[in-house]
């Protein structure tokens, strides 16, 4: 098991939630946003999904640059990271209309309705 495993399954607490965010999770679990390997990505879109369901959190997920890698993962080879990712963009966007315009502009609307249209179940 990784950091980021690791980190997924604590931010299952709000109260550890918001002590990994404070101690500076943020950065680091967008930067492996990107990583090469699936499983690492899938561990990142989770706990970043976990971290986003307070307001405050989402706002700093977003201001860290987690929308451009978020949209890259849409329609990736695992869907479970598909899944995760379009959860936390919806988490993003649901804050304010300044993050809904972000992900926007960085390409998400096509491959989001892709992503559903091969989706029997709703993200929500």
């Amino acid at each position: 098991m990784d950091a980021a495993d690791i980190l997924a399954q604590l931010t299952h607490n709000y109260e550890i939630a918001a002590t990994i965010a404070a101690a500076g999770a943020i950065p680091p679990l967008v930067q492996l946003l990107g990583a090469g390997d699936t499983k690492v990505q899938r561990a990142a879109t989770f706990a970043l999904g976990c971290l986003s369901k307070d307001p405050d959190i989402a706002i700093a997920i977003g201001a860290a640059g987690a929308i451009p890698p978020l949209v890259n993962l849409l329609g990736s080879a695992c869907e479970a990271t598909d899944m995760n990712a379009a959860g936390l963009l919806r988490d993003l966007a649901e804050v304010n209309d300044e993050i809904v315009v972000t992900i926007a502009a960085a390409g998400a609307i096509p491959p989001l309705v892709q992503l559903r249209k091969f989706s029997p179940d709703d993200l929500t």
